[in-house]
């Protein structure tokens, strides 16, 4: 990842289905690396883990609950995107790459795996092997796909966003300009003691324990809406 990230002084990163954090903790504690990494998950229990490891590392690394299906950032907003051991997982990982696409920068960078190996057999459908995945990243605009060995059960999957590189950066944008709200897709986050505020559609994301943002949920009169549904 930092070979791929040679050149970008201040990378922006977002781990997808980043669970416990493993990556971005592996990032961060390289003294190479100057960026800051965004982990995204499903599971507000493996976020919570993930927060703990993350504490001391302050605003370089931020933590969001929210479904990978539609990832709530601006276009072309990092640098590499990482998504390991977890497309077969999502209920279409179609949708789940066209929006990795999307929040890559020109030249931005992929990395993800194959599931591959016996347990590959039992998800028809789901473990595509590399000719299929290939043909499906280069459908979405992805170029330079290439697979590696990586450990028993996965290959490592490279691709690259077509474009030129911004290269050396000024450096990584603040929160309110990376995200976006939610509920109406408005650039227009705003950040509060407790949490995020949508200046358009008055939406609140509330803060939680250890710092993660709770995307999943918003707040409307004091209640906590489940958010899984829209846009459905």
């Amino acid at each position: 990842m930092l070979r791929a990230l040679k050149g970008v002084r201040a990378p922006l990163v977002l781990d997808v289905a980043t669970g416990t954090g493993r990556l971005p903790l592996a990032l961060l504690e390289t003294p190479t690396f100057n960026g800051r990494v965004w982990g995204l998950d499903l599971s507000r229990k493996m976020l919570g883990v993930a927060a703990a490891k993350l504490a001391g590392y302050g605003d370089r690394a931020r933590l969001l609950w929210q479904e990978a299906e539609r990832l709530p950032f601006a276009d072309g907003a990092f640098d590499l995107v990482a998504c390991l051991e977890a497309l077969e997982f999502f209920e279409d990982q179609r949708v789940v790459l066209v929006e990795i696409v999307r929040v890559l920068r020109p030249a931005g960078v992929l990395l993800s795996t194959r599931r591959r190996g016996r347990d590959a057999f039992l998800m028809p459908g789901k473990a595509l092997d590399e000719k299929a995945l290939a043909a499906l990243l280069h459908e979405l605009g992805m170029e330079a796909v290439e697979f590696s060995p990586w450990q028993k059960d996965y290959d490592m999957l490279w691709a690259r966003k077509p474009g030129a590189s911004a290269g050396a950066q000024a450096g990584v944008r603040p929160l309110v300009e990376v995200l976006r709200c939610p509920q109406c897709g408005a650039p227009a986050l705003m950040e509060e003691t407790d949490g995020l505020r949508c200046e358009r559609c008055r939406a609140r994301y509330p803060i939680g324990a250890a710092g993660v943002i709770e995307l999943r949920g918003r707040r409307t009169g004091g209640a906590l809406l489940d958010t899984g549904s829209w846009g459905r």
